[in-house]
């Protein structure tokens, strides 16, 4: 059965949601995201006046951030030996030397 990003080598499933690991990858992203959009959007307006020129920065930040934590979730049996949010930096190190190496397409294998 193909995985979560529609190949048959990524290792999402359904039981991968009661692992600890899994769950606190997947807090690592909701609960900043839920965050900015409740304080900056609905509080805030979409983002002060003299802040919009920072709005492409301050999103491709964000992205480089959380795309790690997306990959651990996807490729979870590849990767054992971390911890996502206590070895983060080796987790992105790893993603995204594979995304460098395979010219931004990754698979299972190349991770």
């Amino acid at each position: 059965m193909p995985g979560i990003l529609g190949d048959s080598e990524a290792s999402f499933r359904a039981a991968s949601l009661r692992k600890p690991r899994v769950l606190s990858a997947l807090a690592a992203i909701v609960v900043p995201t839920c965050a900015f959009f409740f304080y900056a959007i609905q509080w805030h307006g979409l983002l002060p006046f003299h802040l919009f020129p920072i709005a492409p920065i301050i999103a491709a930040s964000y992205f480089a951030v959380m795309l790690p934590l997306a990959m651990y979730v996807s490729y979870e049996s590849q990767f054992q030996e971390l911890h996502p949010l206590v070895q983060y930096p080796a987790l992105a190190r790893r993603c995204f030397r594979a995304l460098a190496e395979n010219n931004l397409k990754v698979a299972g294998k190349d991770i």
